[in-house]
């Protein structure tokens, strides 16, 4: 019998009985990670390998451009995003879905993307990094 440590409950997951999502995202969680100091919110993200490169696609609308950061520490890409609620001294919300805070996520690189050619736009509410590999992996050597 094999004993599995369960977190039902880990900061940012939403109880649903009929959702195995978590058991994956947990076996999934050291590849990437996520820091949160508004209560857990984490932006969806798709990663996407293609024959050039790597895609990363997060799900983040509301921001403007300038709220964005991305920074690359060896093999570590952190995009994270700094953004305030904007109150209305006139309205009084009954219900408040949209979320306005910041957030950070961590993400592991292979050796191969290009450091030098790593770039983002952020367009419709999805910032799309664009991780091109290196184009030198495979030299060709000239018998002589």
């Amino acid at each position: 019998m094999i004993a599995v440590n369960v977190k039902p409950m880990a900061p940012g997951r939403v109880a649903n009985p009929n959702s195995v999502d978590w058991f994956f995202e947990d076996f999934f969680r050291p590849v990437t990670r996520t820091n949160s100091t508004n209560g857990g919110y984490v932006p969806a993200a798709n990663v996407l390998k293609t024959e050039t490169g790597i895609n990363l696609e997060i799900a983040a609308p509301g921001y403007q451009k300038s709220d964005f950061s991305i920074s690359l520490d060896e093999d570590r890409l952190t995009v994270s995003a700094k953004t305030e609620a904007k109150e209305n001294g006139n309205v009084k919300y009954i219900k408040r879905d949209f979320v306005a805070a910041g957030f950070e996520r961590v993400f592991r690189l292979p050796k191969t993307v290009d450091d030098a050619a790593i770039n983002a736009v952020y367009d419709n509410g999805i910032l799309r990094v664009n991780l091109p590999y290196k184009t030198d992996l495979v030299k060709s050597i000239t018998v002589k």
